[in-house]
């Protein structure tokens, strides 16, 4: 079966590898667990190459994180690790905080938990973030697998109940923060439940 292929944000494309297109119809009929369902089979063909424990790992995704500072090339970076298999991009997470460089209090603390929770596919205690992102969708659209999903069924996509198991089920996460520096990143750092991957 030929191998279909849908376009992204910034002109990427996502290769379902011979899958059908999942009915666009947004009605009662098709649920949260309808797509989650669907996307797991996605990552299944994506990974299909992969090792077994990678596909789904049992300890959770391997993160990547970039924390930079504007015009460092990191949005070419993202995209390239957003390239990979089974990848779930954070883009730019902190876009909510406005053009800034948080450097300490007061901003810091909820910088860093809201990395923290995203991390961790966890959307509650998120409203600002996705509050934004109802209303500037490059948000969310640069996650490529993500916003296939959200053009197909816009009902679902900024509620934490869909975000948090969509996020769950990939086996890589990866991140670009260019609003906060890097050393109050500490926290993550020491956080050894995340199995991360820094770029600095």
């Amino acid at each position: 079966m030929a191998s279909r292929s849908y376009g992204g944000a910034a002109g990427s494309s996502y290769d379902t590898n011979g899958y059908p297109p999942m009915p666009t119809t947004h009605n009662a009929t098709v649920t949260i667990e309808d797509v989650l369902a669907y996307q797991r089979a996605l990552i299944a063909a994506e990974c299909a190459d992969d090792e077994p424990d990678r596909k789904f790992p049992e300890e959770g995704p391997v993160r990547s994180i970039i924390i930079t500072t504007w015009r460092s090339g990191s949005t070419f970076l993202g995209d390239i690790l957003n390239a990979l298999p089974g990848n779930y991009y954070h883009y730019e997470p902190l876009l909510d905080f406005d053009i800034v460089q948080i450097r300490g209090p007061p901003n810091d603390s909820v910088a860093v938990h809201n990395l923290r929770h995203l991390l961790h596919c966890d959307y509650s205690e998120m409203e600002n973030y996705l509050d934004f992102g109802r209303t500037h969708n490059y948000l969310f659209s640069h996650n490529t697998r993500l916003w296939q999903q959200c053009v197909r069924f816009p009902q679902f996509c900024y509620e934490p109940r869909f975000l948090g198991p969509f996020c769950q089920l990939f086996p890589r996460q990866s991140m670009k923060v260019v609003r906060l520096r890097a050393a109050l990143v500490t926290p993550l750092l020491e956080d050894e439940s995340s199995g991360k991957q820094f770029v600095a």
